[in-house]
């Protein structure tokens, strides 16, 4: 299971998308995803 509070904790520490995928396990495209979903939300 892909832990999103980690995806955007890493973030907001500058780490980049790849990174963050590689520490998470999951595909870059779910950490992409999941910062459209965040963006949106916040509007």
């Amino acid at each position: 299971m892909t832990n999103y509070k980690e995806i955007l904790r890493l973030h907001s520490l500058g780490i980049n998308n790849t990174r963050i995928a590689e520490s998470c396990g999951c595909a870059r495209s779910t950490v992409i995803s999941r910062f459209g979903r965040r963006i949106m939300s916040s509007s």
